[in-house]
């Protein structure tokens, strides 16, 4: 019997002993999608590969470009373009977003002649993440295309997601500081979706406010909009400028402009489209 009790006390504590130390089957899943995509990332880093893709920001009121969402794409030697679904959580997670953002940057600062906007009013967005308001890295290498005549300061916009969390807060507006004082403004992406909308709006100096599509889909027959008029609300009662994204009909686009969002963004206007393209397609428009 003490054998017994023995054998099944120890063999239950090895099982825990497993349970704790040998890697599940989705703990080996989840190590080798990290493995897939940082080797991704870096080969195409290697082969400067991360491209910008242009969707345009319409005026609804008179139909003409306002300027750009700029929008990562990988593009393998093969040609092959990647969408950033497939890389762009460990990019962010492991702080790789950082020499993804400056690369295809180049490529955009590069091409921002072709587009014929040298100075107008109109304006390329940029995405930012908590890692780029960790150091003034960022505004270091936008300044010198600035400085160099590139761009003008006041063509460039942040984009400052809300779906991942900003730890110090104080320090981001700091790092912001640098931007705004040299004239480049800042907008709240995802608003709504993710960390501590008011609190970012009250705490980063931001000027404009980006509907996400996920209110935008209520302007339907059957859904509820108040949560999307609310906001429309309250970005007026700030003053901020509005952006919709996510638009896809011109009954949203007609809702919206009742409302006084004048800036839209989404597939009724365009996909988001590579720079040959998306010349093209401003001189059809």
């Amino acid at each position: 019997m003490q054998d017994i009790l023995s054998y099944s006390g120890n063999r239950g504590l090895s099982l825990l002993f497993d349970r704790f130390t040998k890697p599940s089957k989705t703990h080996s899943k989840n190590n080798f999608k990290l493995e897939v995509e940082e080797e991704l990332i870096r080969d195409g880093l290697a082969i400067n590969g991360f491209v910008p893709y242009y969707q345009p920001i319409i005026n609804s009121y008179t139909g003409k470009v306002m300027g750009a969402e700029l929008l990562v794409r990988l593009v393998k030697e093969d040609g092959r373009v990647i969408s950033p679904f497939q890389f762009i959580d460990y990019a962010e997670k492991s702080g790789l977003i950082v020499d993804i953002t400056e690369q295809f940057l180049s490529r955009a600062f590069a091409d921002f002649n072709k587009l014929g906007w040298a100075g107008s009013d109109k304006y390329l967005s940029i995405n930012v993440v908590p890692e780029h308001l960790t150091s003034r890295r960022l505004f270091k290498f936008i300044r010198d295309f600035v400085n160099q005549g590139v761009i003008n300061a006041d063509q460039i916009k942040l984009e400052i997601t809300e779906r991942l969390e900003i730890d110090d807060l104080l320090g981001a507006r700091s790092y912001l500081e640098d931007f705004y004082q040299f004239g480049i403004t800042a907008s709240l992406d995802d608003a709504g979706t993710g960390y501590g909308c008011f609190l970012y709006l009250q705490e980063l100096g931001l000027t404009s406010l980006k509907i996400d599509k996920m209110f935008i889909d209520t302007i339907t027959a059957t859904k509820d909009t108040a949560v999307l008029n609310s906001i429309i609300s309250l970005a007026k009662s700030l003053k901020l400028d509005i952006v919709a994204e996510g638009v896809e009909s011109p009954n949203q686009v007609t809702y919206l402009k009742r409302r006084g969002v004048k800036a839209i963004q989404g597939y009724v206007y365009s996909h988001p489209m590579p720079v040959t393209d998306f010349i093209d397609w401003q001189t059809i428009k």
